[in-house]
């Protein structure tokens, strides 16, 4: 599946329907980050490879990956501490 030819919800939705699968477990697609926001404040996201877990630094949350699937849902997400903040 080519990435190019489908816009922001189209990605989502194929992401989530696991049609497109982000790849080594621990290896994110830059295309794909490039395209995923937070779902609350729409800003950027940072991918943290150690945990599997994609970081909104103006939210303070840590959003999982599963089954190498995104899970950008604001209850599944985990606050983040000022420790992990400063990292």
């Amino acid at each position: 599946m080519a990435i190019e030819k489908f816009g922001y919800n189209e990605l989502c939705a194929a992401v989530l329907r696991g049609l497109l699968k982000i790849g080594d477990k621990k290896q994110m697609d830059n295309k794909l980050l490039d395209i995923l926001v937070c779902p609350l404040c729409k800003g950027a996201l940072v991918y943290k490879k150690e945990a599997d877990e994609l970081i909104c630094k103006f939210d303070r949350l840590a959003f999982p990956v599963k089954d190498e699937i995104p899970v950008m849902l604001e209850d599944e997400a985990r606050e983040l501490t000022a420790e992990e903040l400063e990292k």
